[in-house]
């Protein structure tokens, strides 16, 4: 089984993809998220998650390197999985940088532009030189690294210029196209404002290069336009929350709430509706409702809108 495990629900930064980021209480998506103050200790996460015998672990936040006591967690977590892999905004890379080098196998930063544009987003001055620096210094220690980008209308001319400072270290450089709950917007910008024909471009641009990829991968024009409206489409390719969902039914992986409660993965559209599995993995596993919504998926085609909200089908 692989894990997306979301440690806490402590965040230092606000940025303006995020609607926890940006605490917009009203919206959907921020009332289903429901955070909590709840940190469970390292013994109690090793208690839960020993019986499931995890391939990957993917250690999460909104900021993972906040828990309250992140050394002993990533020391417990390698002993249960076969890989252990983390993202984090990378402000606290070098506070934890020695369990970083020595526990994970894997190390994700959410990097969203150049200097002056990351900055901007994040809402936090001085976040792009720590992070960068940060990813560096594990990247030189031999470290799997990457950095995680989404696509937002204020950062599509630094996509190019932030590839060229990392393509000569072979860290892989992860464009995201940008995640929002249809109908209301939920935070501080219109993804719908974005240049399809600007975006197309610069996919093409990135056509054939080393150590670069899109998520999802949309190819052109029609698919960008598919992708970013809300009308469902029938024929719209199968995204990575549709098998994630499928993943989970089976057994095969499963998100884990700060205080514990597993979860259909973390943005999905299907949690918004169905809920949380107060009683644990099984009940939610044997849920009549997902396993016929699944069915429909693959009959029909998956909406639009779970391709946008889906986030655990990267992490896996």
């Amino acid at each position: 089984m692989n894990i997306s495990l979301c440690i806490t629900d402590k965040c230092n930064m606000k940025c303006r993809t995020c609607d926890i980021g940006m605490k917009n209480i009203e919206s959907t998506l921020s009332n289903n998220w429901q955070s909590t103050d709840i940190e469970l200790s390292p013994a109690k996460w090793s208690e839960i998650l020993k019986p499931l015998q995890p391939e990957i672990i993917h250690v999460m936040g909104t900021e993972p390197l906040m828990y309250h006591d992140i050394d002993n967690l990533l020391y417990e977590l390698n002993k249960i999985s076969k890989t252990l892999r983390i993202t984090t905004n990378g402000w606290y890379i070098e506070k934890y940088f020695d369990s970083l080098v020595k526990y994970c196998d894997r190390i994700g930063v959410s990097i969203d532009g150049t200097e002056q544009t990351h900055d901007k987003i994040r809402g936090v001055s001085g976040g792009f030189e720590r992070a960068f620096n940060g990813l560096l210094k594990l990247n030189e220690k031999g470290k799997e690294t990457r950095i995680s980008y989404t696509i937002t209308p204020d950062n599509m001319d630094d996509m190019l210029p932030l590839y060229r400072k990392l393509s000569v270290r072979g860290i892989l450089l992860v464009f995201n196209h940008y995640n929002f709950y249809p109908g209301k917007n939920t935070t501080g910008f219109n993804p719908q404002s974005i240049d399809i024909k600007k975006l197309s471009g610069l996919v093409r641009a990135f056509k054939n290069k080393k150590h670069v990829t899109f998520e999802p991968m949309l190819n052109n024009d029609k698919e960008l336009r598919e992708y970013y409206q809300k009308t469902p489409n029938k024929n719209i390719k199968q995204g990575t929350g549709c098998r994630t969902l499928e993943r989970f039914l089976k057994g095969q992986s499963a998100s884990i709430r700060a205080d514990g409660r597993f979860i259909v993965p973390a943005r999905c559209w299907m949690k918004i509706k169905f809920g949380y599995a107060e009683n644990g993995l099984t009940t939610l596993t044997n849920n009549k409702q997902l396993q016929e919504a699944v069915k429909k998926f693959k009959k029909d085609g998956i909406p639009p809108r779970c391709q946008r909200l889906c986030c655990a089908g990267k992490c896996v």
